[in-house]
């Protein structure tokens, strides 16, 4: 949006400045105003007629046309196309930190994470203030698994706008990851307190409780958020798994059953009403559950885990030998299915 109010501005300036508004604003205009309202395919056709009549030295329309062309690309998941556009801006003027940020948000999309953060440091070269690079820079750390890099660039973020929770969001996200749960929940506690009808704090939150333990507060939390929007699945199960660590297993089936009717493919849900039912020495069930949450997701090592230790319960060592070598194929650094098989008598 703060493209589109920029660029309505660009094409008046000509105006007041004296310049003809000639048609290939007119172009401009119907390509921002499609953009505004979705309509990608009806942008591009507009940007192109515009492109085509501005000659080829006049750079300042040229430039402008590529930038938002990019844009429209980006809408329409043609990344290829909308980075080749981010490019052409950047030859045209190397000076203005917008083309950057915009190839960088492409990267991101991409999952090109190493690439973004170039665009976004030159972006912050250009223009130190611009609080979005740094807000999706942190973004791309966390990708990297770089939590201390996220942390740093969260911090600027909330240096610049303290009564906005997404830094604190952002940066308790990173603190989450890098096993600092009490900073986590703490700055969980601002996003809250700056955004309290907004339920994705609370989520956020209820995950913070869980991973430290807290079974009642993190069971509120997934109770908050899920009468905020009875149609979100992971505020049932956040609040699932908050009785299932308070040993309330009958109770927790039913939160994660509540998830399942929203998302019948949610794995994770699946999984643990299986971990519920292993608890109540359902073990059919458990079983089936396990096998389900597979099928849909067979690169979760954890789903493995869950069902050898069924396995284990249930005397088939053989079967849970399987499940924790399929397990340490999937991440060979997994502690749980190297000290399970040595448990077993393997290495």
């Amino acid at each position: 949006m703060k493209k589109i109010i920029c660029i309505l501005a660009i094409i008046s300036s000509f105006a007041v400045a004296g310049l003809a508004q000639e048609s290939w604003g007119q172009y401009l205009q119907a390509g921002v105003n499609a953009v505004s309202i979705g309509n990608a395919d009806l942008a591009l056709e507009a940007y192109n007629k515009a492109l085509a009549i501005i000659p080829e030295k006049d750079k300042d329309k040229v430039f402008f046309i590529y930038y938002v062309r990019a844009t429209a690309y980006s809408m329409k998941k043609d990344f290829e196309k909308s980075l080749a556009d981010s490019n052409k801006a950047i030859e045209l003027k190397p000076e203005l930190p917008d083309a950057y940020y915009d190839s960088g948000n492409t990267y991101q999309l991409l999952k090109k994470y190493d690439l973004a953060i170039a665009d976004y440091t030159q972006t912050l070269k250009l223009d130190p203030k611009f609080m979005n690079a740094y807000n999706n820079r942190g973004i791309a750390y966390y990708n990297l698994e770089n939590y201390e890099k996220a942390v740093a660039d969260a911090n600027e973020v909330i240096k610049a706008s303290p009564k906005q929770s997404i830094g604190y969001t952002n940066r308790a996200n990173a603190y989450i990851n890098w096993k600092k749960t009490e900073l986590a929940i703490a700055d969980y506690n601002k996003a809250v307190e700056l955004e309290p009808t907004n339920f994705l704090q609370y989520l956020n939150r209820a995950v913070a409780y869980r991973k430290s333990g807290n079974w009642n507060m993190a069971i509120a939390d997934g109770d908050k958020a899920s009468r905020m929007n009875p149609q979100c699945p992971h505020c049932f199960y956040e609040k699932g798994e908050g009785l299932l660590g308070s040993n309330k297993s009958d109770l927790a089936i039913i939160e994660f059953n509540n998830a399942l009717k929203i998302f019948p493919e949610f794995s994770t849900a699946i999984d643990a009403r299986g971990r519920a039912y292993t608890k109540m020495l359902n073990f059919p069930n458990a079983l089936a559950d396990f096998n389900q949450a597979i099928k849909i997701a067979s690169d979760r090592e954890t789903y493995y885990l869950d069902r050898g230790n069924l396995y284990l319960k249930m005397k088939k060592p053989a079967l849970a030998k399987a499940d924790f070598q399929n397990a340490l194929k999937l991440n060979p650094k997994s502690e749980a299915a190297k000290t399970s098989l040595r448990n077993l008598g393997l290495k």
